[in-house]
């Protein structure tokens, strides 16, 4: 498998895969900065002064626990993103994709949400790949499936490398499998005429 730190993708073809390691550091920054945030929830929910302090500690706790997740979670998986001749497989957060196929991948496209850059994912055939996904995968598309929201997303705040490259990598596979797709129905032999015998 080719490594995109280091190019080899290039010198191997476009068949091989690429492999787009984990961030350690970026995570860590986050966790860095929200935990003791989360910690500073728990204290305001404990105090319980009002329902509106509730609410915020509540909140603060959230982020602070999902920080540490994401950082456990990336010293664990070190690949976040697999690019192949089949489609890709993210295992770029908890809630991932897995895999999904080139044919299910509608359109692709590079977001800025907050302070991070996001690779969204619409998916023509949403069924099929949140049927391949985690539960968790599945409760968040189930959440967000009414607002129009991408099928999947890869923060690049996982990543440890652009996530211009990741993005460039995954549209030009994608327009790669089209061409063939369409080459492969424009070469095909003509249907038969139909016989009343």
């Amino acid at each position: 498998m080719a490594s995109a730190s280091n190019n080899t993708a290039a010198a191997e073809g476009p068949e091989a895969p690429v492999v787009f390691p984990s961030s350690i550091r970026k995570p860590l920054v986050l966790a860095l900065f929200l935990v003791p945030l989360g910690v500073a929830g728990v204290a305001i929910v404990a105090d319980g002064r009002n329902t509106e302090s509730v609410i915020l500690g509540s909140l603060l706790a959230f982020s602070g626990a999902a920080c540490a997740v994401a950082f456990i979670r990336a010293l664990c998986v070190r690949v976040a993103l697999v690019v192949d001749l089949h489609g890709i497989v993210d295992s770029s957060t908890v809630w991932g994709a897995g895999r999904v196929f080139w044919e299910e991948i509608d359109e692709v496209s590079l977001e800025r949400r907050g302070f991070a850059k996001f690779i969204d994912i619409y998916c023509c055939e949403t069924d099929k790949a949140v049927n391949r996904a985690s539960w968790r995968k599945r409760v968040c598309i189930g959440l967000t499936k009414a607002h129009g929201s991408p099928s999947f997303s890869i923060p690049s705040y996982v990543l440890s490398c652009p996530i211009v490259e990741v993005f460039s990598e995954v549209k030009s596979r994608l327009d790669l499998f089209r061409a063939r797709a369409n080459n492969q129905l424009l070469n095909q032999p003509p249907p038969l005429p139909f016989s009343h015998n």
